[in-house]
C-alpha cells in the first residue's frame, strides 16, 4: 500500500513538471507575435485564451468549436472548449498557436502501443 502512494505521488510530480515544462519553453514560443497579415480564425484551431491578470505561460489551451460573425460579416465572439468546459471570449483576447498541417496529420493517425494494440485519437 504505501508503494502505490509513493508511485501515485511520483506521477502526480511528474505530471505537474512536464505540464510546467510544457507551458514555459513551446506554448510561449507558439504565439504569433510578427505584424504580417494573419489569416481568420476558423473552427479548430487551437489558440491561447488571453487574460490580462495573468501571465502569458499561465494562460489556458483551447480548441475553437464555433465563431459568430457581427452584422458586417467579421468574426466578432468565438466559443471556445477548454479542459475545464466551454466558453464565449471575443476574438481579441484570443490568440492563435502556429501549427503546422503536419502536426494535424500525425494526430489524426491512429497509434499503436507495443504490443500492437490500436489507441483512439
Amino acid at each position: 500500500m504505501q508503494n502505490l502512494r509513493k508511485r501515485a505521488k511520483h506521477l502526480h510530480a511528474v505530471k505537474h513538471k512536464l505540464k510546467t515544462r510544457f507551458q514555459k519553453e513551446y506554448i510561449s514560443l507558439l504565439k504569433q507575435t510578427s505584424n504580417k497579415v494573419q489569416t481568420p480564425l476558423s473552427v479548430g484551431d487551437i489558440v491561447l485564451i488571453s487574460f490580462d491578470n495573468k501571465k502569458r505561460v499561465d494562460w489556458p489551451l483551447a480548441k475553437i468549436v464555433e465563431i459568430y460573425k457581427g452584422r458586417d460579416g467579421v468574426s466578432r465572439v468565438a466559443r471556445l472548449k477548454t479542459q475545464s468546459g466551454e466558453l464565449i471570449r471575443p476574438i481579441q483576447r484570443v490568440c492563435r498557436l502556429e501549427t503546422s498541417g503536419k502536426i494535424a496529420e500525425i494526430m489524426r493517425e491512429p497509434i499503436t502501443t507495443r504490443r500492437g494494440r490500436t489507441i483512439k485519437s
